[in-house]
């Protein structure tokens, strides 16, 4: 703060020409005393006085060597300023003199640093001759406002990107804010600015120490660049460059033609042009010794930067599952920076269970010893109102003394404060001893809640995507180039939260779900333990077929607006278009699901925990939830009960209970699941889940994707980019043509035929019956891959065709596009895709085509939906899966199948008809699926 005052290598510094500018009326008074003679010798000087320039003055300056007059000023202005530290004073009046340097070492906290006759000759001691020390921050800023208020000039204090101030301790915001009003109250004349990400300044707003803090800011969220004012900040940034030529033209190197076009189009944000734009390309000018224009590119079309960050993620997440590397092979730091880093993005990207909020991650909370960094994180939550900390860590100590005393370190950080611990282990299985203190203590936080394992063994899917987050940031700011940019940390942390590709991380339910000391809230996106739902009407009522719009909504920028102190401006939603169609509000209906009679979940989670007991596993029951399909029996792990040998009594449960099918076990936060079939499975209709969308979703191409054990519906949503595109496995009977079906209906419910087009591809010749006078057909239907290739062709010249659409209009997707070029959204839809790639001439020209519309079609309005009965690697190519971000899993014949796409063995153990996995970032969200009768189907698609 200090060198950014009273310092600049390119022109006068800020406080040097305030100095001087106060000034000026001393100096011209002492000018009309002159002789006429010297008058009109120093008229140039006088003239510039008379126009108050402050540079007048510092030419003067330019000719004083000495302290004195220096000294005799400083003197001058502590006798204006009484109330200002005369030490102060002086170094700030000297500051401006030939011994500047020195008195900055002096301000900036270095007295120590300094010869004491240096301190003497700067008359900076007491009257005994002994060095005065460096003064506080605030007695420096409470002088220069004091200076400043004297020129009629406030002091304004800034500070940018917030987020990179505290990185991972969030905590110090407390601090700020507390320190930043302590300042507001003491120093007159001072106004405050802050620039920072939107859910920085919303953790800023929580973590305030005073509310009178919150009270005195106007916010303001900052537009993106016009064209004119890229231009602007631009040259301001090349005057700056060391070595700037005056007598170039303004912004040199940079071609200002192509960055007022670039930002036109693109509309970027200031922090992205500079950083990602002009920088990595005025570094390549430089290292071609600077011959030519820089020219910045202006083209629209192409994949977004976000399309191409998935395909990275993909691609390392693929290498990774590739390579097969155990957790237990990685070093317990390296596991901890994939922790620690999903965690802090959970916060920053608001990744939260309903009613939760992350205040703060603190960071270490258990004592490092000399051989064991442990590494920790202590992450307070509000829920509901009630707070409550909990403790994240990593180890490898599994046994023996270090064991002990690591657990021992943990137990005396698990405080009453804090309401339980996670520990994330490489493998379920600890060398520890079981009759060892330590393990009995931690058996015993086990058994009562206060502790979690969460062994990575048992959750690849879960390590994989943590060590692919480790990788990506690791390159971020070296390597990781997307679309000839080189990609910082922070902007590769925006490019993850954008993306979501982290959202559903397994590792966040353990943290966050389920504490016996904060009140239960369920996770958006994941089961939830609550009452089963209401029963379903026997007669549904009808859904409207017409959109139910109220308002459009966009979607979310790429660089999240940042929050700006002491500027205002103000905004008003765009009205619908005329003749749009009339708001209908859709009506209540209840959920699916008639539970059966409640003593049967009862008597099955009864006699599953005997089994389990009985095979030496102490669990205990705690409740049971019932779905439309299953019944999801809950128990918790007791002493040294196992989850992979409970995992691997699937078999033996469903002889002892008399099941069908084996039930699919899996690990929950807090408790072990148990999902077996329901005798009575109910039938999910698709009109009572379509009376249940959100009002966010009206007008977007959103599909009910099934209801899940709570009851809850679940919204599959083509235009976010973890689910534009779909690959849909499932084995005959599983319900996977039904499902495709829904998608049609849902979206011909919902959208209207100039909304939304189909191109269906159906090599069975049975699932797509569908007229071509249907109106919702953007073709007729096609029945082979002959037929197929020119479908694709012509998609993805209607892809290149919208792009360019897009860069003449200046806008970044198809639902800007209004009036005449409106555009609908095209949907292609494979039922039985692997048919068509038997034939290897027909897979040659397909498989290109479809990794251009994945990789690249989304903004276009472009959506992919693979259905195939056999996921397999010849089938299911990586090139394929790289680019079809979202999966859902029905029942598959084998757990490697499952694996294949899902990277988890899941869809294995599916009950069939609908039952299926939908796999969202890092999770699994289990549902049944709606069905649509032939003649809803026909309805719906207006064929009927």
């Amino acid at each position: 703060m200090v060198e950014s005052l009273l310092y600049s290598s390119q022109s006068f510094a800020s406080f040097r020409l305030e100095l001087a500018k106060l000034l000026i009326p001393s100096f011209s008074t002492y000018f009309d005393r002159l002789s006429a003679g010297l008058k009109a010798k120093h008229a140039a000087i006088r003239n510039g006085l008379e126009k108050e320039d402050p540079l007048a003055v510092l030419e003067l300056f330019g000719h004083v060597e000495t302290l004195e007059p220096y000294h005799q000023l400083a003197d001058s202005l502590r006798a204006a300023l009484p109330h200002c530290s005369g030490a102060v004073v002086r170094a700030l009046v000297l500051s401006t003199s030939p011994a500047g340097d020195d008195v900055r070492w002096w301000l900036r906290g270095e007295a120590d640093q300094m010869p004491v006759q240096r301190l003497a000759a700067l008359r900076l001691v007491d009257k005994q001759g002994a060095a005065i020390d460096s003064p506080p921050l605030l007695d420096i800023l409470t002088a220069v406002a004091e200076l400043l208020r004297l020129n009629k000039t406030p002091l304004i204090l800034c500070f940018d990107q917030l987020e990179e101030l505290f990185k991972n301790d969030s905590a110090g915001f407390t601090t700020l804010t507390s320190q930043l009003m302590n300042w507001l109250q003491t120093i007159p004349n001072l106004l405050i600015g802050i620039g920072c990400l939107e859910a920085t300044w919303k953790l800023v707003r929580g973590e305030a120490g005073y509310k009178s803090f919150v009270d005195r800011i106007k916010e303001c969220y900052l537009p993106v660049l016009r064209g004119t004012e890229a231009v602007e900040l631009v040259e301001r940034r090349m005057k700056c460059w060391v070595d700037h030529d005056a007598k170039r033209t303004a912004g040199w190197p940079f071609d200002l033609d192509s960055v007022r076009k670039y930002a036109d189009t693109k509309k970027p944000g200031p922090r992205f042009l500079i950083q990602q734009v002009c920088a990595p390309a005025f570094t390549t000018w430089l290292s071609k010794k600077q011959s030519g224009l820089i020219l910045v590119d202006e083209a629209t079309g192409g994949e977004t930067l976000s399309d191409l960050f998935k395909e990275e993620w993909a691609k390392t997440l693929q290498r990774i599952q590739a390579e097969k590397k155990p957790a237990s092979d990685v070093q317990d730091l390296e596991l901890w920076s994939g922790v620690s880093e999903a965690l802090v993005l959970a916060q920053k990207g608001c990744w939260k269970l309903d009613g939760f909020l992350i205040k703060s991650i603190n960071s270490q909370p258990i004592k490092k010893s000399s051989n064991d960094p442990r590494p920790s994180a202590l992450i307070d939550l509000t829920v509901n109102g009630k707070s409550g900390s909990v403790l994240v860590t990593v180890s490898k100590k599994d046994g023996g003394i270090a064991f002990g005393h690591w657990f021992t370190a943990l137990d005396e950080a698990i405080t009453k404060a804090v309401v339980g611990g996670v520990v994330v282990w490489p493998r379920r299985e600890l060398s520890v001893g079981k009759k060892s203190a330590g393990y009995i203590s931690y058996s015993t936080r086990l058994d009562n809640g206060t502790l979690r394992a969460f062994p990575l063994d048992e959750n690849e899917g879960t390590f994989h995507q943590m060590e692919c987050l480790r990788q990506i940031i690791s390159r971020a700011g070296s390597d990781l180039v997307l679309k000839g940019n080189l990609i910082s940390r922070d902007d590769c942390r925006i490019l993850i939260i954008e993306t979501g590709v982290l959202a559903h991380l397994k590792l966040f339910e353990f943290v966050f779900q389920n504490w016996s000391r904060l009140p239960h809230t369920s996770a958006g996106n994941a089961p939830a333990a609550v009452a089963p739902p209401p029963p379903v009407p026997v007669n549904p009522p009808p859904v409207p077929t017409s959109p139910t719009a109220t308002t459009l909504a966009s979607p979310p920028p790429l660089i999240p607006p940042l929050i700006a102190v002491f500027q205002t401006t103000t905004g008003q939603a765009s009205p619908p278009p005329l003749g749009s169609p009339p708001v209908v509000t859709p009506p209540q209906v209840s959920l699916p699901t008639p539970p059966p009679v409640p003593s049967w979940a009862e008597e099955m989670l009864k006699k599953a925990a005997e089994y389990l007991k009985k095979k030496g596993e102490a669990v205990h029951p705690i409740g049971a939830d019932i779905g439309p399909t299953f019944a999801r029996l809950k128990v918790e792990l007791r002493g040294d009960a196992d989850f992979g040998k409970i995992r691997r009594q699937a078999e033996n449960l469903k002889v002892y209970l008399a099941l069908t099918q084996e039930p699919l076990i899996s690990s929950q936060a807090g408790f072990v699941s148990i999902d077996v079939q329901r005798p009575d499975r109910a039938t999910v209709l698709l009109p009572q889940l379509l009376a249940q969308c959100p009002t966010k979703l009206v007008g977007e191409p959103a599909i009910p994707a099934g209801v899940g054990v709570s009851g809850n519906v679940e919204w599959l949503n083509l235009s976010e980019p973890e689910s534009c595109h779909l690959l849909v496995a499932g084995t005959t009977g599983s319900g996977k043509s039904e499902f495709l079906k829904a998608v049609l209906a849902a979206l011909a419910a919902r959208l209207e035929p100039s909304q939304v087009k189909f191109r269906l591809i159906d090599p069975k010749r049975v699932t797509f019956n569908v007229p071509n006078h249907c109106p919702y057909l953007g073709g007729p239907v096609v029945f082979d891959g002959e037929e197929a290739i020119p479908v694709l062709e012509e998609s993805v010249a209607e892809m290149e065709r919208r792009y360019e659409l897009l860069q003449r209009r200046g806008v970044d997707h198809i639902q800007k596009l209004t009036g005449t070029d409106a555009v609908p959204r095209w949907v292609i839809v494979f039922d039985e895709f692997a048919d068509l790639m038997v034939d290897k001439m027909t897979r040659k020209q397909l498989e290109p085509q479809l990794k251009r519309l994945g990789a690249k079609s989304r903004a276009a309005g472009i959506h992919l939906i693979l259905g195939t009965q056999r996921p397999e690697a010849s089938v299911v190519t990586p090139l394929l899966r790289s680019n079809l971000p979202g999966r859902i899993g029905l029942q598959v014949a084998s757990e490697k199948e499952s694996k294949l796409f899902l990277d988890e063995p899941d869809a294995a153990y599916l009950f069939g008809k609908g039952d299926l996995v939908w796999k969202r970032g890092g999770g699994l969200t289990r549902l049944q699926s709606p069905f649509v009768p032939k003649s809803e189907f026909d309805k719906y698609l207006r064929v009927g």
